[in-house]
């Protein structure tokens, strides 16, 4: 009986132990569970909440080019998040990145978040308020602003075009041909050897004969509005008009073709009008221009005086040929005309060289919009009619660097580099061989097929430092592929539906893109500068990488249809060269890239299709760029493209 009563006690406290234990053990797990709920609860609080906020400073980067929101926040469901923003400078081929980085905390638990971003920039510093003209008719010219907006002139912008950190430079439609007027008394030989004087008179130049006089206008850019402002032309350079007699007798001297120097002169009772073109003017000899000389018939030389004309030398410019801009001052090729008044001599003496002389010789002059006037650039014809250069530059050809040096090319081939010097001289330079060309960065360059090429050290600007591969991948599909992902089953058949979505049938289903190497070229045009920022087209071309088969008969791996109306593909993408590295505007490479490749197939796009904001087009046919700058406008900005997530903990207070 005892026995019996001793094991229902020991049963009695084992099961008591037991069921201890067992309540312990149940308590213990329910606070585990309790403790984990309440963990992931504030783990998904704090990740929310950091991944919401780096994607609002992504939006603002992007929008405004700079954060506009506070760094340091208080969520409605007591998340505590602070941002910092990190600068990595550029290293190799890549660019400057900018790190967003958010930590949010709930409670105990902390998430990290940091969005690795590259850079895109539209304009270095050295291009204030920059504005990027895309020149066309009234429906298509265009302008691209600091902050990337594109936006449509609505009028046309058209014609010869220059700007450099500064307003736009426009040939205006030409008026009449300018013939330039000179007052003076001609001498006159009488035949009794004394010497009379023909006048007043005015003496008109010869007609241009080569090349075609210029007009200009600049433009103003107020409120998405260009306004025409007419640049008065140069005449004597001192914007005073010549005060002329009524009574004046009016002699036009004689010229042809390139003509350099025109007379006037009396023998006897007649007067005999010359001009001749030899290549050394101020020619004290009359037969080193007799093979050049061309004289007219004798003319009525009256009225008579004895009195000889005061106005001493005068000088003329009319412009001609190519121009250039650097900020608001106009450069622009001209004929250099100066008249210089008889300065004595007798009649058995008397010729072509003795008589008062026209000389014309061309020169640079230049405008400045901010004083309103002209002055001169390059001009070797001095007062004397001297010419202190021989060697003249191309019409066609004028470049102007940032320090004012001047740069052409000899008007004979092969053609040569030019600097033209404020003293008249030329130096000369290499040889320069077909091609477009512009100065930058103070250096006269030549757009050839290779890149840019400068001309003084021969070191060459080219595409460099841009993506060279697009990557492929193949792996199992692990949710319905986007446009541009390919499913693919193990017999090689493709199982996807016309919607595009993936027919889940328990088959091993992969995604399939090829890889690609990317190459970039050149346009043949001469590029926008301004500063040191160069903007041109770029072509982007991809090819299938070496030894990559994707015939459907060939590896089954997918439908060749579907590749052909999703496959990536290029085109022609506007450019940005800082000094440094090349940029794609307005997104980068990728937005270029995947535009493409999550639009509709080919056959089936409408406009709506095309996405706003990540392509920027020259309006058709137009192969020219203008880099301007106004005041006002607003300043450059930088877009930014997210290259890369992570979330690994980082500190605080390595921010810019």
């Amino acid at each position: 009986m005892r026995k019996n009563r001793g094991n229902v006690i020991l049963t009695a406290l084992f099961v008591s132990i037991f069921l201890f234990f067992l309540s312990v053990a149940l308590l213990w797990s329910n606070r585990q569970d309790i403790a984990l709920s309440l963990s992931m609860e504030h783990k998904l609080k704090a990740q929310s909440e950091a991944r919401s906020m780096a994607m609002e400073a992504y939006a603002h980067l992007k929008e405004y080019g700079e954060l506009r929101m506070a760094t340091d926040r208080y969520s409605e469901n007591h998340v505590e998040s602070k941002l910092q923003l990190v600068s990595l400078p550029p290293f190799g081929d890549r660019g400057r990145v900018l790190l967003v980085q958010v930590r949010s905390t709930s409670g105990p638990v902390s998430c990290y978040m940091t969005l690795h971003l590259l850079e895109t920039q539209f304009a270095d510093n050295s291009y204030p308020n920059p504005v990027l003209f895309f020149p066309g008719s009234e429906s298509d010219a265009g302008a691209v602003y600091g902050d990337f907006k594109y936006n449509l002139l609505n009028e046309p912008l058209q014609g010869d075009l220059v700007a450099n950190l500064g307003p736009i430079f426009k040939k205006a439609p030409s008026a009449a041909q300018t013939r330039p007027v000179f007052i003076d008394n001609p001498p006159v030989f009488m035949e009794d050897g004394s010497l009379a004087y023909l006048g007043p008179a005015l003496l008109t130049a010869p007609p241009l004969g080569e090349g075609q006089e210029s007009q200009f206008q600049w433009l103003q850019f107020q409120n998405g509005r260009l306004e025409y402002q007419d640049i008065p032309a140069p005449d004597n350079l001192t914007g005073k008009p010549m005060e002329v007699d009524p009574k004046s007798t009016r002699i036009e001297l004689t010229g042809s073709g390139n003509w350099t120097n025109a007379s006037a002169r009396g023998v006897g009772p007649e007067l005999i009008l010359a001009s001749w073109s030899d290549s050394k003017p101020g020619a004290t000899d009359i037969e080193e221009i007799r093979p050049s000389l061309v004289e007219s018939g004798g003319l009525e030389a009256e009225p008579l005086t004895d009195k000889k004309s005061s106005a001493g030398v005068q000088e003329w410019f009319i412009p001609t040929g190519a121009m250039a801009s650097s900020r608001s001052v106009l450069y622009t090729h001209a004929w250099h005309y100066v008249y210089k008044p008889f300065s004595g001599g007798v009649p058995d003496q008397s010729n072509a060289l003795t008589a008062p002389i026209l000389t014309r010789w061309p020169c640079v002059i230049s405008y400045d919009t901010s004083t309103g006037s002209w002055s001169k650039a390059w001009a070797p014809l001095k007062d004397s009619g001297d010419v202190a250069e021989s060697r003249r530059p191309s019409q066609s050809v004028l470049m102007v660097a940032q320090d004012g040096t001047l740069y052409s090319v000899t008007e004979t081939q092969p053609r040569q580099l030019l600097t033209l010097d404020k003293s008249g001289k030329v130096e000369v330079g290499p040889t320069v061989h077909e091609g477009a060309l512009f100065v930058y960065n103070n250096a006269p360059y030549l757009v050839t097929e290779n890149g840019y090429q400068n001309l003084k050290d021969e070191s060459l600007i080219k595409v460099s430092g841009l993506p060279t591969i697009l990557p492929g991948q193949q792996g199992p599909v692990l949710a319905a592929p986007e446009i541009g992902l390919i499913a693919i089953d193990e017999a090689g058949t493709n199982d996807l539906s016309p919607e595009g979505a993936l027919e889940i049938n328990g088959i091993d289903y992969k995604t399939v893109m090829p890889e690609y190497f990317i190459s970039y070229t050149l346009a043949s045009s001469t590029p926008a500068v301004a500063g040191k920022n160069i903007y041109t087209p770029i072509n982007v071309s991809l090819e299938l990488s070496a030894g990559a088969d994707f015939k459907p008969e060939a590896s089954g791996l997918f439908n060749e249809d579907y590749y052909i109306a999703y496959k990536p593909e290029g085109g022609t993408v506007l450019a940005h060269y800082d000094g440094d590295r090349w940029h794609i505007l307005p997104n980068g490479l990728r937005a270029f890239l995947e535009r493409e490749r999550h639009l509709p197939p080919k056959v089936d796009r409408v406009p709506a299709d095309d996405e706003p904001g990540n392509k920027i087009e020259a309006p058709p046919g137009s192969d020219q760029l203008v880099a301007a700058s106004y005041a006002g406008l607003p300043s450059s900005v930088s877009r930014y493209t997210i290259v890369s997530i992570d979330t690994r903990p980082f500190k605080f207070g390595l921010g810019e």
